[in-house]
């Protein structure tokens, strides 16, 4: 996939701590497949934050909106911490674009045929990331 945008950005609705509200923003993209939007803590070494995943719906909302409106699927990673876990981990998450440009989560990474309840979203590993980008993410 190509990397199409790298950038720093703010929340718009701005949660009471100013750091909170800043994220890095990627977007992948390539002909025939859904964009995987990208959206990590502003800088490396600091730590992941919840609001990030808190919020994943109205910034998927905001950034397809800006960034990709004519999408109507897109794959959402964000950084995902765990206890004893000394690891890049993320957090992967299909979302679908309803017509109002409000985004939904899309429920169908299941790997078994119909479990009792279907999963919206899987762990990944750094080289899980990077096999879906066809890259590293840096």
């Amino acid at each position: 996939m190509r990397k199409m945008i790298d950038e720093l950005n703010s929340y718009p609705k701005g949660p009471t701590d100013p750091k909170e509200g800043q994220y890095r923003l990627r977007i992948y993209e390539d002909q025939g497949k859904e964009p995987v939007i990208v959206v990590t803590d502003a800088t490396p070494e600091a730590p992941h934050r919840a609001w990030i995943s808190g919020h994943a719906p109205q910034l998927v909302t905001t950034i397809t909106r800006a960034h990709l409106p004519s999408a109507h699927e897109v794959q959402w990673l964000n950084a995902y911490s765990a206890q004893d876990v000394d690891a890049s981990l993320f957090e992967q998450t299909r979302f679908e674009m309803l017509t109002d440009g409000q985004a939904v989560y899309r429920q169908h990474f299941r790997e078994a045929e119909s479990p009792a309840v279907q999963p919206q979203s899987k762990i990944l590993s750094d080289s899980d990331a990077a096999a879906l980008l066809g890259q590293t993410l840096d």
